[in-house]
């Protein structure tokens, strides 16, 4: 019935939502951590490709990219 599709179709939401924000999540902590080495002195930053290739991350791709 329509009360089943619409609890079916909120759980997938659910669980999209969850996948991005962790996602997201990992990839700010990843370039938190690299801008740290960065301000701690350490000029050998290695950049993963990924993490500036990443179509739905602009503005974390702007300041990485920027940054470096």
């Amino acid at each position: 019935s329509i009360s089943s599709s619409v609890i079916v179709v909120m759980l997938i939401c659910i669980a999209v939502g969850i996948k991005l924000a962790g996602s997201m999540s990992r990839n700010i902590k990843k370039s938190i951590q690299m801008v740290g080495r960065l301000a701690e002195g350490n000029l050998d930053v290695w950049v993963d490709d990924k993490l500036l290739k990443k179509k739905y991350y602009y503005e974390l791709h702007d300041y990485v990219k920027n940054f470096i």
